[in-house]
Order: C-alpha cells, then sequence, then structure tokens
C-alpha cells in the first residue's frame, strides 16, 4: 500500500509582518483565486491560436536571454554603453536613514526642528532636500546615516 504524503501549508505566523488576518484579505484572495481559474481557461483556449504559440515562444526565448545576461553579469561582469542606451549590468541599491540621535547631536538646532517628526523619526526626503540645498551640512549629514539594506539590482536594456 503506497502512502502519499499530503504536502501541508506553510505557516508564516512567526515571520509575518501585522498578521491580523482582515476580512477584505480573504475576500481579495479569493477573488484572485477565481482569477487565476478565468486566466488558465483563457490561456488554454489561447494554446489553440497560432499567433498566441508564435508569441509564447518569443516571450520564453526572451526570458532565456534575460537569465543569460544575468549569469554572464554575475560570471564576468557588467556592460554599459552610455551613449547608446545599452546596459548589462548589476549594482546596489542602499537604503539608508538617518539615526535620530546622531541627527539630534550632529546637526544645527533649526536643522533639526525641521526634520525630526512627531513619531521621533527623521523626514529623510526633507534632510535629503535641505543638505541639497545647504551643501555645507552634506558632511554633518552623512554622519547621521545608517545603511539599513543592501540590494543587487540587474538593469539590462538594450
Amino acid at each position: 500500500m503506497e502512502q502519499t504524503k499530503e504536502r501541508k501549508n506553510r505557516d508564516y505566523t512567526a515571520s509575518a509582518i501585522k498578521l491580523c488576518n482582515p476580512a477584505e484579505g480573504k475576500a481579495l484572495l479569493v477573488r484572485r483565486k477565481q482569477l487565476e481559474e478565468e486566466r488558465k481557461e483563457a490561456e488554454s483556449a489561447l494554446m489553440n491560436v497560432p499567433e498566441f504559440k508564435t508569441l509564447q515562444a518569443a516571450n520564453e526565448t526572451y526570458r532565456e536571454n534575460y537569465d543569460q545576461l544575468k549569469l554572464l553579469i554575475d560570471q564576468m561582469g557588467s556592460y554599459q554603453d552610455v551613449e547608446a542606451g545599452v546596459y548589462g549590468l548589476a549594482y546596489t541599491r542602499a537604503t539608508q536613514n538617518y539615526v535620530v540621535e546622531r541627527v539630534r547631536s550632529t546637526l544645527p538646532p533649526e536643522i533639526v526642528k525641521q526634520v525630526i517628526v512627531v513619531s521621533e523619526s527623521v523626514d529623510r526626503t526633507k534632510l535629503n532636500a535641505l543638505v541639497k540645498a545647504d551643501r555645507s551640512l552634506r558632511d554633518k549629514a552623512e554622519e547621521c546615516m545608517v545603511t539599513e539594506k543592501v540590494v543587487v539590482v540587474y538593469e539590462i536594456k538594450a
């Protein structure tokens, strides 16, 4: 007698952000399931249309090219031709925020009043604008920064 293991759904209780199961969320997820079924039916009907098959093949080739470019970038390095606007590169994008305590102790009081909001956080957009307007604040503002997240982003444009 052969037993088949039933796959359990993953429980995100420990890692989910703001897990509160709103009714609206369930309604949207039920609708999404319906939309998935409608999409599958439409795709199934289109499978018999030659132009759709051609489009699918072109999309698959395009995805394969993207994957090949990413692999090449990872193994051999990035490529860019700024003048032609052609890019095949990886770059880092960092999220930087200001530390409230550092802003208070480093920047002039008139700036501090403008950029620290009620929630005891720094209005990054406002401080960046002030730094842009007054370059003398740049070094001091940088002392108040902390990099929170660095991600690798691929830019592929031909």
